[in-house]
This record gives structure tokens, C-alpha cells and sequence, in this order.
């Protein structure tokens, strides 16, 4: 994703942001955190670097936050959780 990111896609991360369900697995999420702890400690663990690119203020008036939020979140929907479940028994042994 290194393309910029639209305001309509900043709209929906951040109504994911605010929710109360996890964007990539579905399940409970504190609001105002960007993944479950599952998904999040798959993603710390795995990609480091996508990890600490959520830790940029949200509404800072850049995108960067949610940029990285797109990365993370497009990262843990295609490899990062099936890796980790496939690989090393992983959240769901």
C-alpha cells in the first residue's frame, strides 16, 4: 500500500478505530485500539515495524496513522494470521 490513502478509506478506518469489533478477526476489541490483542500480538510479533507504526496519533491532522493502520490491517488479513495459525500453532492451539 504505498499509494496515499483517500479520504474515504480514512472514514472507514476510523469508524473500525472507534468500534468495539476487531477489522481482521471479528472479535471484541477496546475501542480506540486498532486490532484485538490476538491480532495485535500476532502483528507485534511478526512485523515489528508494522506494529510501531500505530503508534502515531490518529487525528494528528496527517494520514500517517491511518496509513499505517491500512498496512497492518491489509497485512493480518492476507498472511499475518493464517502465517501464524499454519506456521507455529499459533493464537488458536
Amino acid at each position: 500500500m504505498s499509494e496515499r490513502i483517500t479520504t474515504a478509506q480514512v472514514r472507514i478506518l476510523s469508524r473500525q478505530f472507534e468500534s468495539e469489533c476487531c477489522p481482521v478477526c471479528n472479535k471484541w476489541k477496546q475501542t480506540r485500539w486498532c486490532f484485538c490483542r490476538g491480532c495485535y500480538f500476532a502483528l507485534k510479533t511478526a512485523q515489528p515495524a508494522l506494529a510501531s507504526g500505530l503508534w502515531h496519533q490518529a487525528f494528528d491532522g496527517t494520514d500517517r496513522f491511518f496509513e499505517s493502520y491500512a498496512r497492518a490491517k491489509a497485512w493480518l488479513s492476507t498472511t499475518g494470521l493464517q502465517r501464524t495459525k499454519n506456521e507455529q500453532g499459533g493464537l488458536f492451539a
